[in-house]
Parts: C-alpha cells; sequence; structure tokens
C-alpha cells in the first residue's frame, strides 16, 4: 500500500528555542533474499568437510537481525573422530 505520511515534530531545546522539524514516513515490509535455495555438496568423503557461502541481502527499506540456527555445537566432532 502506499501509505505516506508527514508530521511535524516540535523539538525543545532546554532553555532555548523550538524548533520545528518536518518529516514523513511510511511503512514497510522486511523483504530478502538468499543467493540460493538449495545446497549441493555432490560427493563427499566421509573424513573431509564441506563448505559454503550463502549470502543474505536486504531488499527492502527497513533493518532486521537475523541468526542462523546451527544446533547444539557441543555433540559435533571432526569429521574421522567419534
Amino acid at each position: 500500500a502506499d501509505i505516506c505520511g508527514p508530521v511535524l515534530a516540535l523539538c525543545e531545546v532546554k532553555e532555548g528555542p523550538t524548533y520545528e522539524i518536518k518529516l514523513k514516513g511510511e511503512p514497510s515490509l522486511v523483504t530478502y533474499s538468499l543467493d540460493r535455495t538449495e545446497i549441493d555438496f555432490g560427493l563427499q568423503l566421509f573424513d573431509h568437510l564441506a563448505k559454503v557461502k550463502i549470502i543474505l541481502r536486504n531488499t527492502g527499506k527497513v533493518g532486521f537481525e537475523f541468526s542462523a540456527l546451527l544446533g547444539d555445537h557441543s555433540a559435533w566432532t571432526s569429521p574421522g573422530h567419534p
């Protein structure tokens, strides 16, 4: 939706003048893209690590935080080691 709203903010300086600041705001959704939807490591030896880079891009106007769910690190072992 193309909704936009102008506003006049009154900013008071302690023991000083009051300033009028014109602001304009609009709603926006969080939007993002990933550079891939599948990861194909192909054939891998059981005792070798495989890495891949995934790019997450913020394609919107709103900043957002993100995190990766990596599971329980304490249960991870090096390949080939029990």
